[in-house]
């Protein structure tokens, strides 16, 4: 015996008040049988039947996370072109005391590059830079990430300073 077919199967939507495992995550919109609605969701608290007005705010929520989320990428996208076009091809640059040896009395971090494009007027999160300390004198590649979709990638130099403190 084979199963009945049927011929596009009515759902409801409903507005998710918590997460469902394999189904959304709280305030979600989504579209199930009416039984697994009345069954699950419904029995368990973890959402109501979506109104009209619901629906509609709920679609004017996305709009303006899209909105935003497009906004982000607009600005990301032009702080990658002026990262480049003020820093080029000479990069970044630290002048840096030396000891004895000739080495950086202290360590280049990611902490120091971001303060520098910060108050360069490029406010960026040191979380956002990758990039191995540099100990020595020379230059390495810092990997900034200024959106998720938008890295720049960037040389710091460092150099010995011209200023000597005695």
């Amino acid at each position: 015996m084979m199963a009945k077919k049927t011929k596009g199967a009515k759902l409801v939507k409903v507005v998710l008040g918590s997460d469902v495992d394999g189904l959304g995550s709280a305030g979600d919109l989504v579209e199930v049988k009416p039984a697994y609605a009345e069954n699950n969701i419904f029995a368990k608290n973890l959402g109501s039947i979506a109104t009209k007005e619901m629906i509609a705010k709920i679609a004017e929520e996305q709009e303006a996370k899209a909105a935003a989320a497009a906004a982000a990428l607009k600005k990301a996208s032009k702080d990658k072109q002026a990262i480049d076009a003020k820093y080029g091809k000479a990069g970044l640059i630290q002048e840096v005391q030396v000891d004895a040896d000739g080495n950086p009395k202290a360590p280049i971090t990611i902490a120091d590059v971001a303060a520098d494009l910060s108050r360069a007027g490029f406010p960026v999160d040191a979380a956002a830079v990758e990039m191995p300390d540099i100990a020595v004198l020379g230059s390495e590649v810092a990997k900034i990430h200024l959106h998720p979709d938008v890295t720049v990638m960037l040389k710091v130099s460092v150099l010995k300073s011209k200023i000597v403190f005695v």
